[in-house]
């Protein structure tokens, strides 16, 4: 649970609005003596941030934003722009896969997420 968060600037936002952050893996084979089966983990996630649009309490989840990080560099790739998406909770739930053998790794991951958008007409600054 965090209330404190690091924005952009790496400066915190202070707000009364609890967001949930949950994390679980597993390595289900990691006993086992076969090279190519012991490095198998799932993954599962989930994020929960409930958006505060007060002008003291912007947070990151009051946009979607994408970004490429090639060779140190970001690079957006898709920005619905600051503040775009409306009060309400926003859910971000991931589910991945990851393989090693020796110093190499695989991993896939995918992710969903959903906001409620909801009125601002009704937030008082």
């Amino acid at each position: 649970m965090a209330t404190v968060r690091a924005g952009d600037d790496n400066l915190s936002s202070f707000t009364d609005r609890k967001n949930f952050n949950l994390y679980a893996n597993i390595f289900p084979f990691a006993e086992l003596k076969n090279k190519w089966l012991q490095g198998f983990m799932f993954e599962m996630g989930a994020w929960f941030c409930n958006i505060d649009q007060r002008q003291t309490a912007v947070n990151s989840c009051s946009r979607l934003q994408i970004q490429d990080n090639v060779n140190a560099v970001r690079q957006t790739l898709f920005d619905t722009g600051a503040n775009s998406i409306g009060e309400g909770l926003a859910t971000l739930i991931s589910a991945g896969i990851t393989w090693e053998i020796g110093p190499y790794r695989l991993r896939a991951v995918g992710a969903f997420f959903q906001a409620a958008d909801g009125d601002l007409r009704g937030v008082v600054d």
